[in-house]
């Protein structure tokens, strides 16, 4: 004798079959459909078949669950009604893991990093192809100015760099490098100091202060700087995850900015990302060059500010600032190095007068990074000022920002 359940199960699939069979029949009937009697009974035979397998697939997962097809039928029906008990919490169990807020937020995380990394390699692109037309653009130059820009400058020593500077444009011959800017007291890094090494033909790495002030002389400032900003946007994108909230500072020529064609390229690297790259890179501009400025440098470097960019007074030619140029030109740092602000005739810090240079800055929200400290006493002479971040040797200099560790 078949159990209580298949019993049950095997009633209603009869009792489906003879509903359906009796509307076909009956609509038949009504509209005088012979037809319809050979429907009618198609769709019994096939409701009966579907009853049928249904029971068999029930019978099977009875079994599997470890309901007995014989016994008392209390029990089998106990059994069935576990069966479909585990079911149906199966399914809200795989429902509620779904929905549980630790799956959607690794479900919205994926997606961000999936429409990071579009955005990533679009701006990749973007940028690669900035990085190409700079390199056309000096290479469209002719000889003859190339050797006019060369012969200006002086020396044979001199013109062999330019010819080097040139050639590294051209060819992706700089390597970048970095240096910690540290958070004090604590020393603990805030930024890095970006600039170009360029390679040279024996695989050595020539630091900056080799050829930097002679390309900047010969009008060469501009296609470096802007290779530079490149190449940092790039890694700042590229390395978000892994650097944190460490930033970045790029020193930008006056010659750079009053180049309109350079200004705007700037413009469009910063402006496509802002959003991700505003709160880690610092601009920096001497105060020579601030003057000389053109009114569209000036916009597009107030727009940048407004924007989430930090503005960056450097290479200070004396301390006398006044609070309401570094307001009016939206100045966030002043980078001075510490030789400017120690009194030189003892090398120690007069403290009324640092307390004042201090107090002027603080009026204006401005921080003080201070540079070339290079040794404990020096920066124990420099924290008379109380500086909000330090750099020089003592911290650390140079380095392949692709060789070291992130």
């Amino acid at each position: 004798m078949p159990p209580i359940a298949h019993i049950a199960l095997a009633l209603v699939h009869a009792l489906v079959a003879v509903l359906a069979a009796g509307l076909v029949f009956g609509v038949s009937i009504v509209f005088q459909e012979p037809a319809g009697m050979w429907l009618g009974a198609l769709v019994l035979i096939v409701t009966i078949g579907a009853g049928a397998a249904s029971q068999a697939r029930f019978a099977d997962e009875l079994r599997d669950a470890g309901g007995a097809l014989t016994g008392k039928p209390f029990d089998q029906a106990a059994a069935a009604v576990s069966l479909y008990r585990t079911r149906v919490s199966g399914g809200r169990m795989a429902l509620e893991e779904a929905l549980s807020p630790e799956n959607i937020a690794y479900d919205m995380r994926r997606q961000r990093k999936m429409l990071d990394q579009v955005a990533m390699d679009r701006h990749a692109e973007k940028w690669e192809r900035m990085a190409r037309d700079i390199e056309r653009r000096l290479g469209k130059s002719t000889a003859a100015d190339r050797r006019a820009r060369r012969t200006a400058i002086g020396g044979a020593d001199e013109q062999d760099t330019l010819r080097r500077v040139e050639r590294a444009i051209r060819g992706d011959g700089f390597a970048l490098m970095a240096r910690p800017i540290l958070r004090l007291p604590t020393r603990m890094t805030a930024m890095r100091e970006y600039a170009f090494a360029m390679r040279e033909p024996d695989g050595m790495l020539r630091p900056p202060d080799d050829w930097a002030s002679l390309a900047e002389d010969a009008g060469l400032s501009p296609f470096i700087d802007n290779l530079l900003l490149i190449r940092v946007a790039r890694r700042m994108k590229d390395s978000a995850r892994r650097q944190g909230k460490e930033g970045a500072y790029l020193h930008l020529s006056g010659a750079s900015l009053n180049d309109s064609v350079v200004l705007r390229e700037i413009v469009t690297v910063l402006d496509g990302d802002a959003a991700a790259l505003s709160p880690r890179i610092v601009l920096g501009v001497a105060q020579r060059d601030w003057p000389e400025l053109s009114d569209e440098a000036l916009s597009a470097l107030f727009h940048l500010a407004g924007a989430g960019y930090a503005l960056a007074l450097d290479q200070p030619q004396d301390v006398d600032f006044n609070p309401d140029a570094l307001r009016a030109r939206r100045i966030k740092y002043v980078v001075a190095p510490s030789a400017l602000l120690l009194v030189r005739r003892s090398g120690a810090a007069d403290t009324p007068e640092a307390e004042r240079f201090r107090e002027k800055l603080n009026a204006y929200a401005v921080d003080l990074i201070i540079d070339r400290i290079d040794d404990e006493e020096r920066y124990r002479d420099v924290m008379d000022f109380k500086p909000a971040f330090g750099a020089g040797a003592l911290f650390g200099g140079y380095l392949p920002a692709d060789g070291r560790v992130e």
